[in-house]
């Protein structure tokens, strides 16, 4: 019998994992433009959506919910973005694709966002309030930064 070995997933590789998803969106993103065309851009957002879940859970379980509370103050206000982003996945159940739309805009390419409403089926009020206030309606590039931010102090702080 081999002596089982240590768990080869931590937090270096889901933030490459991360890194790597986000880059394609990046990458995605100039494509779209030169195309007019923000649908190209699905696959690599809810791929990124994807790993920041995969993230998000893998440090609760780790250093619990409140983690952002144990980085450098500087962050502490970024604590209702990973709020409302637990609210998203909690009411669409990893389903991301429901919690998106393409803004309205007239130009050349549309941004994806938050739905406005995220109907649950249990009240959230806390978890809610923190959607609506940093995601609803907000471009997801928007929160790819804020999280980029944080996974920087996580990296620096709990490495």
């Amino acid at each position: 019998m081999m002596p089982k070995k240590e768990n080869a997933v931590n937090l270096q590789l889901i933030l490459l994992g991360y890194n790597e998803a986000f880059e394609r969106l990046q990458t995605g993103r100039s494509t779209a433009r030169m195309a007019a065309d923000s649908c190209r851009l699905y696959i690599p957002l809810l791929e990124t959506l994807g790993w920041a879940d995969v993230i998000e859970e893998w440090i609760n379980e780790k250093y619990g919910k409140k983690w952002v509370k144990q980085l450098p103050a500087s962050v502490h206000h970024l604590e209702e973005v990973i709020i409302g982003f637990r609210y998203a996945r909690n009411v669409v159940h990893h389903r991301w694709s429901t919690a998106v739309e393409l803004d309205e805009q007239p130009f050349l390419l549309q941004d994806w966002i938050w739905k406005n409403n995220l109907p649950s089926t249990k009240p959230q009020p806390t978890n809610e309030a923190a959607y609506k206030s940093r995601l609803a309606g907000r471009a997801l590039r928007h929160t790819f930064k804020d999280l980029h931010t944080l996974y920087r102090e996580v990296e620096a702080n709990f490495s």
